[in-house]
């Protein structure tokens, strides 16, 4: 792995940052990850917001499309709901 890609990034990237964009397609997806942690504060973003439906729909397209560390074991219920009531 090369890049941790950061919540900042992934959200220019849900934006539709043409600049991110093209970074993320001209690098193998091999190379990128997140964590978890990037992933619940996504969430908890996307909980907190008026287009509550389709930020969440946004990210969990993301993440079904790409590698995430896991920095600890966690039952796949606990970001979610973590994101929820941060």
């Amino acid at each position: 792995m090369k890049y941790v890609i950061d919540t900042d990034i992934i959200i220019y990237y849900l934006k539709n940052n043409q600049n991110v964009v093209k970074k993320f397609a001209s690098t193998n997806p091999d190379e990128m990850a997140t964590t978890i942690i990037n992933y619940t504060e996504l969430l908890f973003g996307a909980y907190k917001s008026s287009k509550q439906e389709k930020n969440l729909s946004k990210i969990e397209s993301f993440f079904s499309n790409n590698i995430v560390i896991f920095l600890f074991i966690y039952t796949p219920p606990s970001p979610p709901v973590y994101g929820g009531y941060k």
